[in-house]
């Protein structure tokens, strides 16, 4: 620092400045001065020691008496001013701090220390506070001490770390706040004496507290910080943490932790409590028990064997059975059913059918059959066969009556105009000629006669019918007759309207007729000789008898007319 200039408060204005003395700044003009006290002088050339120092108002009057403005000048360029008393400037006080400690105005007052830090009276510097840590400066950072160290002393010093296994909150100033971790135990701030919790025990808190004990039947690693750091032991089973249950006879447990205890499988036992181990033991043959049975008797002859419990079982013979497990005897098979050795159930024969095993079985009815032992039920014949009952194989369902096919398979139905009269493989048979029959015929009756044909069922055989008859319908019925007054030539005629009616004014004598020659002109009527159609007749009495004639016919007359030509006819008698 330069040397310090003074300025008393009677300060009067030098030779050369212009200014009153009670003026606010008397002195006007720059003038070299050096001052190392006030003690009241004026500022004179006597005691120009300013090395160049310059003042830009050397005398500035203060309603304090007691203190006296300065400023110091090293050079035209320095600015430093502060405040003292004439004798001695007064000093910083304690948190603040100046250039050398004292208290001046302007850029030289004291300031405050900042945050985290502090000063004694007189200070130049602060230093970091107990917690905090940072170099000696005019306003430097003090940063706190991270969690796990700790300073006890202000300064620049580093923050110490606590002992192992241990931690301390951040900006911790003394060495007890570091207290044992979780896990561990041991007073607090004892230098390293923070002992790890051994297996068995934990501590879920930090601080002097003692490590804990795990439950009974339970155990943890060391170091452990949870209660649920405990798990049960082998051959016991429980929560995390909780309390432990002895694995009970017909289980067991391999590895410590909260799994339940393991069952023994079924079909083995085991008598042991608080098993470490799989120490199950397996039935006797023949013999099951479920899962975590606790004892021999447990196990039961299985089904298809018979015995006592826990002891030896022997399998079912052929032919019987036993359904359920236990100590019961073997049954024998119902009818119509077998086994083989050791069964728990019988099945029907082929043939038979049941709903469940050791059920009656009953025999396929006819049109069924059944091939495979122990079917719950029996199949149908394919279509239009047939079967006898109990039959085990398909090649027993054979084609009905009126249809045909392999044993077995598929029965294609008798055609119109055939016949089957048997069961079986056989081919329909064809009906005797001029006859037929419906589809699927099972007889030679229903071979019948054809329409314009007559004779008995079966066709055989069949008429047709003659000139002057006639058949509209199939069947075994006679031929009918033509009507009288009509006739028919044509044989096996179908319908009635091919008999053909006699010409006008003629007629038939009788039904059936089969020629027109059978017409004959009615009473009153004559054939003519010439044209050969009936016309009315002249009366002829001829011996009590009386005759029409045709007119054209009476030069046939023989004597006494005994004599008719044929062309004459009778047409009545008198009496």
């Amino acid at each position: 620092m330069g040397p310090l200039h003074v300025l008393a408060l009677t300060c009067l204005c030098v030779s050369g400045l212009v200014g009153s003395a009670d003026a606010a700044y008397p002195c006007s003009v720059i003038e070299d001065c050096n001052y190392d006290r006030c003690a009241n002088t004026a500022c004179t050339s006597t005691n120009n020691h300013c090395n160049n120092g310059r003042w830009d108002h050397a005398c500035r009057p203060s309603a304090d008496t007691s203190l006296c403005y300065g400023r110091t000048a090293d050079s035209e360029d320095a600015t430093i001013s502060w405040w003292y008393g004439c004798d001695e400037p007064p000093l910083c006080a304690n948190g603040t701090y100046s250039l050398n400690g004292k208290k001046f105005l302007g850029d030289g007052a004291c300031k405050h220390c900042l945050a985290h830090s502090d000063s004694p009276s007189d200070s130049t510097t602060c230093t970091c506070n107990a917690g905090f840590s940072g170099p000696d400066s005019d306003g430097g950072t003090c940063t706190q001490c991270v969690a796990g160290k700790y300073k006890v002393v202000s300064g620049s010093t580093s923050c110490e770390s606590c002992p192992d296994d241990s931690n301390s909150p951040p900006g911790s100033i003394f060495r007890t706040a570091c207290v044992c971790n979780a896990g561990f135990s041991g007073p607090d701030g004892d230098g390293g004496n923070c002992a790890q919790c051994d297996a068995g025990k934990y501590k879920a808190v930090i601080g002097s507290t003692n490590c804990e004990s795990c439950r009974a039947d339970s155990d943890s690693p060391a170091r452990s910080i949870l209660v649920t750091a405990c798990t049960c032991n082998t051959g016991f089973s429980g929560l995390d943490g909780g309390a432990c249950t002895e694995c009970v006879a017909g289980k067991y447990k391999i590895a410590p932790g909260n799994a339940a205890c393991s069952n023994c499988l079924a079909g083995q036992y085991s008598t042991a409590v608080g098993a470490t181990s799989d120490v199950c033991q397996q039935c006797p043959p023949n013999s099951d028990a479920p899962e975590a049975s606790d004892e021999v008797v447990d196990c039961s002859c299985k089904v298809g064997s018979s015995g006592q419990d826990g002891g030896a079982c022997t399998k079912c013979v052929a032919n019987s059975f036993k359904a359920d497990s236990g100590d019961a005897n073997c049954f024998s098979c119902p009818a119509s059913s077998n086994s083989p050795e050791g069964s728990a159930m019988c099945k029907c024969n082929a043939g038979f059918s049941g709903l469940h095993s050791n059920s009656m079985c009953t025999e396929c009815v006819s049109g069924k059959y059944n091939a495979i032992v122990g079917n719950a039920i029996c199949d149908s014949c394919p279509a239009h066969s047939n079967s006898p009952m109990g039959s085990i194989t398909v090649t027993t369902c054979t084609c009905n009556m009126g249809f045909s096919g392999l044993d077995g398979g598929q029965c294609t139905g008798c055609l119109a105009g055939k016949y089957k009269e048997n069961i079986g493989t056989a081919s329909c048979d064809v009906c005797p000629e001029d006859s037929d029959s419906p589809r699927q015929s099972t007889s030679s009756t229903a071979c019948t006669c054809n329409a314009g044909y007559s004779g008995p069922s079966g066709g055989s055989p069949c008429s047709a019918c003659d000139s002057g008859l006639y058949q509209a319908l199939s069947g075994s019925e006679s031929c009918d007759a033509c009507e009288i007054s009509k006739y028919s030539i044509a044989r096996a005629v179908t319908s009635e309207t091919s008999c053909k009616s006699c010409p006008l004014n003629e007629m038939t004598v009788s039904v059936g007729s089969a020629s027109p020659d059978n017409c004959d002109c009615i009473e009153g009527y004559s054939r003519d000789c010439v044209t050969t159609i009936c016309t009315v007749c002249f009366m002829l009495i001829l011996f009590m008898h009386t005759y029409c004639i045709a007119a054209l016919c009476l030069p046939n007359l023989t004597s006494h007319g005994l004599l008719l030509s044929s062309a004459v006819r009778q047409c009545g008698v008198i009496f």
